[in-house]
């Protein structure tokens, strides 16, 4: 999924999807994003982007815009440090 958010007419340079628990119905996908330089994102645009391309549990329910993604030494995206965000 997040590969479809970067392939987005080049309007995000960065992103990942992690879970989100939910209780009895297991993890929702969340959406962090780095748009590119000078670019609005609008969070509606992007889940409506992917939905048209994903089945229906795999859909983002939410969209977190962020300036940079946390990494690690080797490039790695700490998706830990993102889940902490929630």
């Amino acid at each position: 999924m997040s590969e479809l958010l970067k392939n987005k007419v080049a309007i995000v340079t960065g992103s990942a999807v992690v879970g989100r628990e939910v209780g009895a119905a297991g993890q929702e996908p969340v959406a962090f994003v780095v748009p590119a330089a000078g670019v609005s994102v609008e969070e509606e645009d992007l889940m409506a982007y992917v939905a048209e391309r994903v089945l229906p549990y795999k859909k983002i329910r939410q969209v977190v815009i962020l300036d940079a993604l946390p990494t690690s030494a080797a490039g790695k995206i700490l998706k830990t440090d993102l889940r902490a965000q929630l």
